[in-house]
């Protein structure tokens, strides 16, 4: 009779868990080390992730820049400027929506095609490290999703969220925009967990 009575208390008890540490959870990043390429994931945040990218190629962490969803790279020349050598096909409508239909599963969300195409990109330069830049609250999805899709292949990830933005804390529960960055990033992290297993390539 005991356990009947805190039955109903348990998903009280498994919300505040969650509302505590969902914030914290999603945010990770590691010590900055030299690499040879800043992989940009671009969104909502664009420029901030932007200028932490270009931050990193200024303090001379890494000598190429990925732009994934854009199918293009740069290097750093000796006078700090950036040129372009990899450039997108001239295609109609969007090319990252075109090569996602064409070459991935149409269930893989964005940042799972953006990874797959950052990695293609580095074997076609014979790239062997990156240091992968977005936004914190974004870091925990992009840490699982390349950790599979690099797997085994020898390459070295480091996680860059960008400086320029506040890192996830309690208080984003009371802020709509932040909240529901929050909730999404679960959302999306969920559902990669389910298809997974089925193959992240």
């Amino acid at each position: 009779m005991k356990k009947l009575r805190w039955l109903p208390v348990a998903p009280l008890v498994v919300a505040l868990v969650f509302a505590l540490g969902a914030p914290g959870f999603l945010d990770r990043s590691d010590p900055l080390a030299p690499a040879d390429a800043v992989v940009l994931y671009v969104g909502p945040e664009r420029e901030e992730r932007m200028e932490e990218a270009r931050l990193l190629l200024r303090e001379g962490y890494a000598r190429f820049l990925i732009v994934p969803a854009h199918g293009e790279a740069y290097r750093v020349e000796g006078d700090g400027s950036l040129s372009r050598i990899v450039a997108p096909a001239r295609v109609p409508g969007s090319l990252f929506l075109l090569r996602k239909a064409a070459y991935y599963r149409n269930y893989y969300e964005n940042t799972h095609v953006e990874t797959l195409e950052a990695r293609r990109i580095m074997q076609d330069l014979g790239l062997r490290s990156a240091l992968l830049v977005s936004s914190p609250y974004h870091m925990r999805r992009i840490g699982l999703i390349a950790g599979l899709a690099f797997a085994g292949d020898g390459r070295r990830l480091g996680l860059a969220p960008s400086r320029g933005e506040t890192r996830p804390a309690l208080g984003d529960w009371l802020d709509p925009g932040r909240r529901r960055n929050m909730l999404s990033e679960y959302v999306k992290l969920a559902w990669f967990v389910c298809y997974a297993p089925f193959g992240t390539r």
